[in-house]
């Protein structure tokens, strides 16, 4: 139910490219970006021992409102009824959504959850973005919360939206080389420690309590400075 990124069709868009001499592992945050992770793991599969692989579902965002209002997406319109009373923060200043997950394409790995999509709001009005309210919703909600609907003093978050990947991490992988840095098609490849375990926004792991679906679910949390670098204004292709 999440718009998909196909990862063979973009591979050939985005060949491997080295820097100043050499190539680099790096976070994810655009369609290049886990293009070069995907050729590293390739290019290096004999000099790491990689240990267990763990599924996860990688997120290659994209700018705007997505057409569907049920994708997994960061501030905008939440997927909820427009007949539920607006969440507030204590000094009454209604809270804005921050993210939304949508969990459906990912069940195999999360197990069984309370709702489908898990929605976080917040406000920042009196510093941090907390405390969160969060708040689970099922498909198939017919009169969802229009952009009218939305109230107009709340924090302002430029929405941007999800497509999924699923791929797999090696949170054991050793790298199985005395180089001080392993070597690619003959050249060094610098921040190595990149390309086995997977620094990008996915879901991962096991959920076992409301409470913790926050800190566990997403590697990198959703705070972090470098959140969700969109890179594209419509769903990408597959």
């Amino acid at each position: 139910m999440n718009y998909e990124f196909h990862l063979e069709e973009w591979l050939p868009r985005f060949p491997l490219q080295e820097q100043y001499g050499h190539y680099s592992g790096d976070d994810i945050t655009s369609p290049c970006d886990i293009c070069n992770v995907e050729w590293l793991r390739r290019g290096l599969a004999d000099q790491y021992d990689w240990g267990r692989p763990v599924p996860v579902d990688v997120f290659v965002m994209s700018k705007g409102e997505p057409e569907n209002r049920f994708a997994t997406k960061i501030g905008g319109l939440p997927y909820r009824s427009r007949n539920l009373p607006w969440p507030c923060a204590r000094s009454g200043r209604p809270l804005a959504l921050i993210a939304q997950f949508n969990f459906t394409n990912s069940v195999d790995i999360v197990g069984t959850l309370p709702g489908d999509l898990l929605l976080v709001f917040g406000d920042d009005s009196d510093g941090p973005v907390e405390p969160l309210h969060m708040e689970w919703q099922r498909l198939g909600i017919q009169d969802l919360v229009r952009p009218a609907d939305l109230p107009s003093d709340r924090m302002a978050i430029a929405p941007c939206f999800g497509n999924r990947c699923r791929m797999v991490s090696y949170p054991d992988a050793i790298l199985a080389t005395d180089n001080m840095y392993p070597e690619c098609h003959g050249k060094e490849v610098w921040s190595p420690y990149w390309i086995p375990r997977l620094q990008a926004r996915k879901l991962v792991e096991r959920l076992t309590s409301f409470n913790g679906v926050m800190t566990r679910f997403l590697d990198n949390r959703f705070a972090q400075s470098h959140l969700f670098s969109p890179t594209c204004t419509s769903p990408i292709p597959g």
